[in-house]
């Protein structure tokens, strides 16, 4: 893990706070190209979003453009700040003004089961317990925010102004059954309660995609879990009222107005905030603190960040992040004093670069300061530490370990144990906490290094924007995959540990009649062909092969393979498609910003834990493995289809069965039904199997040191990159020349 305990100066706080600019930009760049797919499906009725789409795609790449040279012509550190602030404001405009105009795509499915683990966690196996989780919604919107929707239920003067003009609204809500009461009541202008029962939660529409941001969710779900009524009544008993007095006082010390019902009512919506940010970092982990930070940075720009308005609903964001940092630090639970000192000055500098952008001077704030530690004392008793939910806690070990991998490009779903070969699922608190620590050290570090050679005209625009969107999307895209894998792993691995303590319980025979001295012996050996379960279970061990995550690995490896289990992304492809494959005249839309998406012959589908997929027959579709494979420089291996799956007429692959040496990633499944029958698929089920051929010696180009290597380290399916081959733009060039028409 990466030690960044010393302070920074301007001109480092201006490098971080223009990684934070243009990555935001790259953000809503790919935002935008991932929603306009939502509307690339033959036959659509074409309308103007897409044309809105490519022109704020245009817009994103002229602000990065224009960030770029003021930062490079611009010398002064404090000038470079000053400017990037105002980067910030147009971010946040192009935001709210623009995107509510470009199609909305679906809120990624890996966000809800983070919440599922998240909120299902404390359970007992035999609970009766109901826990819904909220709906969520992509907001134009800058805010987080928690909302409770009254089915039938209409503000007053709305509801009154609809019955003026025919009571059309009043006879539809009377006419429901399920909302008629509530109706007539609020018609009667009657108090109407709010309903906790049916209820959402927002974020801005470009980190829904990212999952850093996922904890913030946590606060706004604390709203529903939130009894204000006890709460406030705690907070005036306790000690005798005296913490009532005393937290008056420092709200009336810093009013500008100082008004009796107007200082209780702030004070009590200072305090839900403050008590659903502990909610939020008890179950979401330190992770919670950087969500938050990064919520406030991307804000609504001086809208009560810095300043308390007189009346606000909400403390000074520089308030709520202080609080946040110190129930942070208290939350974890590191057994390595050197590893907490380091998260803690990770948080202390992101703490650093938001006061620089807002000028925020804690000395200058005493009266809220005091109040910030009343608030901390009394959250502090809210939450007794014994009633911290487990899944939160941290590992400074298997910190370190996710860290290092997520360095390296792996997906980081699970950690070893003592025994190498056996994983154990880490909980989404360490994995986004990992993610958080890797962005905020190695992956700002490359993402910078990755500008620096524009500043020298070494790079061409275009060239630059897909290398940055590569890294954000490669970032993003494996932290939801481990995130959703942590679950996967958890109901399996549990499984799989009853049914070994069910076999133990029976009594086990050995079939082989061998000792552990053969064992040794045969790993010992320098092994050429094709490798038995001894041999692979020894590369495992010395991490030189790495499958993530290896579940069960007992019953996974055996034999000569390793049983693979399918991924939850699959490319459906159209049969109302017409035309033909020309490699010399494709077009890539994916790839083009002016292509024409109308030529779309597929689309994504993301599949849920638990929910499956139909491939009728004579189908065809792409998925991945759920297995990320690291094969070592002199080790190739060999995909096949499980023969259960043969016998039902299903396919895995289409000749492409060779991993070359070397290769990580993801590996792309060409699934086709040969049977009569429609055959429904689960994610999560094993449907292929691996094995692999030790080399007689390593080849002199491994699969990741080819020029041209095309399907390096995917997370997921991909569809064919055949029509990038150096061969194809020779061809075309060729054409172009002799005027040949393809």
């Amino acid at each position: 893990m990466i030690d960044i305990s010393e302070k920074m100066n301007d001109e480092q706080r201006a490098s971080v706070l223009l990684f934070e600019v243009i990555e935001r930009a790259i953000r809503l760049h790919s935002h935008v190209d991932r929603s306009c797919k939502v509307v690339s499906r033959p036959g659509a009725r074409r309308t103007a979003q897409v044309r809105i789409s490519r022109e704020v795609q245009k817009l994103l790449e002229r602000h990065i453009n224009e960030s770029l040279k003021r930062y490079r012509d611009v010398p002064a550190p404090e000038h470079r700040i000053a400017n990037l602030i105002n980067d910030l404001e147009s971010l946040a405009e192009i935001h709210t003004r623009f995107l509510v105009a470009v199609p909305r795509p679906h809120e990624p499915i890996e966000i809800i089961s983070y919440l599922r683990q998240i909120l299902f966690s404390h359970l007992e196996p035999d609970s009766d317990e109901e826990i819904t989780i909220p709906d969520i919604f992509a907001s134009e919107t800058l805010g987080d925010q928690a909302h409770w929707l009254n089915r039938g239920v209409l503000d007053a003067s709305v509801l009154e102004e609809t019955i003026e003009r025919g009571r059309e609204v009043r006879q539809f809500m009377l006419a429901n059954e399920d909302i008629g009461d509530k109706a007539e009541d609020f018609i009667n202008k009657k108090s109407a309660p709010r309903r906790k029962d049916f209820n959402y939660v927002s974020l801005p529409r470009v980190d829904l995609g990212n999952p850093c941001r996922w904890p913030s969710l946590l606060h706004e779900i604390g709203h529903f879990r939130l009894d204000e009524e006890k709460v406030w009544t705690d907070f005036c008993a306790d000690r005798d009222g005296v913490q009532l007095v005393a937290a008056r006082k420092c709200i009336e010390s810093s009013s500008v107005d100082a008004d009796g019902g107007t200082i209780d009512h702030e004070l009590r919506s200072w305090l839900y905030e403050c008590w659903c940010d502990a909610y939020a970092v008890v179950n979401a982990g330190p992770s919670a603190y950087f969500a938050q930070f990064h919520a406030f940075l991307f804000g609504s720009p001086r809208n009560y960040l810095s300043t308390r308005e007189q009346g606000s609903l909400y403390p000074p964001a520089w308030f709520r992040l202080r609080l946040l940092m110190s129930l942070s630090e208290a939350r974890l639970q590191l057994e390595d004093d050197a590893a907490r000192a380091n998260i803690c000055a990770h948080m202390s500098r992101e703490k650093d670069i938001f006061y620089t952008i807002f000028d925020v001077d804690e000395r200058s704030r005493s009266e809220l300061f005091e109040l910030l530690h009343i608030f901390r004392d009394f959250i502090r008793r809210q939450f007794p530490r014994e009633n911290w939910p487990s899944t939160a806690n941290v590992s400074s070990e298997a910190l370190n370990h996710l860290v290092d991998d997520i360095g390296k490009g792996l997906p980081i779903p699970a950690i070893s144990s003592s025994d190498i070969r056996t994983q154990q699922a880490a909980n989404p608190a360490e994995i986004l906490l990992a993610g958080w620590m890797h962005r905020s050290s190695t992956y700002r570090k490359d993402f910078l290094e990755t500008i620096a050679p524009w500043f020298e005209k070494m790079v061409d625009f275009s060239d630059l924007i897909r290398q940055l969107r590569a890294k954000v999307d490669r970032a993003d895209e494996s932290l939801k995959r481990s995130l959703q894998m942590a679950e996967w792993f958890k109901i399996l691995d549990e499984r799989a540990k009853q049914d070994a303590a069910s076999s133990k319980s029976l009594g086990s025979v050995s079939l082989d009649g061998g000792s552990d001295d053969k064992v040794d012996e045969v790993r010992s050996t320098d092994f050429v062909g094709l490798l038995p379960d001894i041999q692979i279970n020894a590369l495992l061990e010395k991490r030189v092969l790495r499958v993530i995550p290896l579940i069960d690995a007992d019953r996974q490896v055996s034999g000569s393979v390793i049983d693979l289990r399918l991924g939850h992304n699959f490319e459906i492809f159209f049969s109302n498609v017409h035309g033909q494959v020309d490699p010399l005249n494709y077009s890539r839309t994916s790839e083009s910003l002016d292509g024409d998406l109308s030529d779309a012959d597929s689309m994504e589908m993301d599949v849920d834990f638990l929910k499956s997929i139909s491939i009728g027959p004579g189908q065809f579709i792409l998925a991945h493995t759920l297995e990320y494979i690291k094969l070592p420089p002199d080790v190739a291996a060999q995909i096949e289809g499980r023969s259960s799956f043969a016998r039902l007429g299903l396919q895995i692959h289409m000749t492409a069965n060779l991993v070359e040496a070397g290769f990580d990633g993801c590996l792309t499944l060409e699934i086709a039904n040969c049977g009569n029958f429609p055959i429904k698929l689960y994610p999560g089920m094993r449907i292929a199997q691996l094995r692999f051929f030790k080399l007689m010696r390593a080849p002199r180009t491994p699969y990741g040191r080819m020029s041209g290597t095309k399907y390096r380290g995917m997370l997921s399916h991909n569809k064919t990159q055949q029509f990038s081959d150096w061969e194809i733009a020779a061809f075309q060039e060729a054409s172009q020349k002799f005027k040949i028409n393809p």
